[in-house]
């Protein structure tokens, strides 16, 4: 059934009298809230800073009876609004909150779903009970339609489409099936057969030239984590992904990259496995075992900039070590003990960690500091499965019951730089790669790791020594690796670790 679509209605519910103000970091600029999960790595962090304290800029939409995920592309923001018997998707204007259009699916009980949004196009799902749901494109300025997608998709209320590099869209479609679909045309370029262990653990996950995601059956041993090129929609590789508590829960969500290229499989409340891609095959790193009952199904783990790991037990976050899996920290009791933990996590490029807990009556929206102590909490009832979404120029969104829909903004746009983390501001790009790689050194791993760039191989052994400690500059340093050993030797297809000081970095050498 096609939509049907309202036009402007004037301005939301709520504003406030706040003075746009621009994001002053220098390394900051406008970016998407394009999916779950933020990008195509799905791995929730962001280029940009959110607000350091939760200064209101604007709030109010249509009512609803829980929040749901929100979506930004520039200056503006999607989410929908469901009441059970109706379901009404909603675009505003970021900065204002005035309300551009809205639109609905009438007929079947169908929900009106918002999956993707980038380029300023809008991709909705009419999202039946037990019928094929369809999908649309829209143009994000006034609801137009441009696309209808003939092919039917099976998009789960918890999941989301995802990006390649040119903007095609890859998601479930109906019969067990994923497809990438031409983001101009809705036309499929390629099809796959795939299946996928439960409903809520079909989104695909893009890094680079390839696509991961669970596939599999929940018993019999047989859930694995999958690699898929990209352009081909070919099956690569696969690695088993281990049950640590047999018998336990589904895994309900999606594989997370991190900016260190390692994959995070989230089996909740089971395990968290994090997978190493060599080019030619994928391996297991770590296994970090969830000790507890705490059912988070529909959760969104997230990255920091250190590539930290930022998972759940025991109704609290935890930050893991990405090189070895080790609990590093832990939040305070966060859950609401009426909910089940379905926690949405996105962290700033400054490592403040936003979360909800995915309550009800005591939905609540957190930020924390990179190590996990509380920088302040707001109340969000019903929060559900709505997400803290940083998009814009620094804003950050979160939806409630009610007519609650929230953004915040830092009145400087900029906040203390001071809690930035010192750990791991180190990065090789591209990771993987074939010939060479560049090594950048950010003021913050120069400042506490004055020391030279070391290469070492997976045995330990010392590769290449790139520069002495006197070339380290106060300033971002990119430092090009030309794949070659100290001897000028090209060095064979591996892991190797890059390391300053207390800094470091693994990178994957490919043939």
């Amino acid at each position: 059934m096609e939509p049907k679509i309202r036009g402007h209605v004037g301005p939301s519910l709520a504003t406030t009298g706040v003075v746009v103000l621009l994001c002053l970091l220098a390394s900051a600029r406008a970016q998407d809230w394009m999916n779950h999960g933020g990008n195509p790595q799905r791995n929730g962090l962001s280029r940009m800073f959110g607000p350091h304290q939760p200064t209101l800029l604007w709030e109010g939409t249509l009512p609803s009876s829980f929040g749901q995920p929100v979506l930004i592309c520039a200056d503006k923001l999607v989410t929908y609004r469901d009441n059970f018997t109706t379901s009404i998707a909603v675009c505003h204007d970021l900065a204002t909150g005035d309300t551009l259009w809205t639109m609905d699916f009438p007929g079947s009980g169908g929900r009106t779903m918002p999956v993707a949004f980038r380029d300023n196009t809008v991709y909705m799902v009419n999202l039946q009970n037990s019928a094929p749901d369809t999908l649309y494109a829209f143009a994000a300025a006034d609801g137009a339609l441009i696309w209808r997608c003939p092919y039917p998709v099976s998009v789960y209320l918890s999941e989301s489409a995802t990006f390649a590099e040119n903007g095609d869209l890859v998601l479930p479609l109906d019969g067990m099936r994923t497809a990438r679909i031409n983001h101009l045309t809705g036309d499929t370029v390629w099809t796959t057969e795939r299946v996928w262990p439960v409903s809520g653990s079909a989104d695909v996950t893009i890094s680079d030239s390839m696509w991961y995601c669970f596939g599999g059956a929940l018993v019999g041993g047989s859930l694995r984590l999958y690699k898929f090129d990209l352009a081909t929609g070919r099956l690569r590789d696969s690695v088993f992904i281990e049950d640590t508590h047999p018998g336990g829960t589904a895994p309900y969500g999606n594989i997370m990259v991190g900016p260190d290229r390692v994959l995070y499989a989230h089996r909740c409340g089971d395990n968290v496995t994090a997978v190493e891609d060599w080019g030619d095959s994928l391996h297991i790193r770590w296994v970090y075992p969830l000790e507890d009952s705490t059912y988070s199904p529909f959760a969104q783990l997230a990255c920091g900039p250190d590539s930290s790991v930022y998972a759940l037990a025991n109704g609290r976050i935890i930050r893991l070590d990405p090189e070895t899996g080790a609990a590093l920290d832990s939040s305070p009791y966060i859950k609401d003990s009426t909910a089940v933990f379905a926690a949405h996590l996105s962290v700033g490029s400054d490592g403040t960690v936003y979360a909800t807990n995915g309550g009800y009556a005591d939905g609540a929206l957190f930020a924390f500091t990179p190590n996990l102590s509380v920088i302040w909490v707001e109340s969000i009832p019903n929060v559900s499965t709505s997400n803290p979404a940083l998009g814009g120029d620094c804003e950050l969104a979160i939806a409630g019951s009610g007519t609650m829909l929230k953004v915040y903004r830092d009145p400087t746009g900029v906040g203390d730089l001071e809690r930035a983390p010192v750990r791991r501001h180190l990065s090789a790009t591209p990771n993987p790669f074939t010939e060479a790689t560049t090594i950048r050194l950010s003021p913050l791993a120069l400042r506490h790791s004055p020391s030279a760039v070391s290469i070492y191989d997976a045995q330990g052994r010392l590769v290449r020594v790139l520069c002495p400690p006197q070339s380290l500059t106060p300033s971002p340093y990119p430092l090009p690796w030309d794949g070659r050993n100290q001897s000028g030797v090209v060095a064979p297809a591996g892991v190797y670790v890059i390391r300053t000081g207390s800094e470091s970095v693994r990178a994957v050498k490919t043939r």
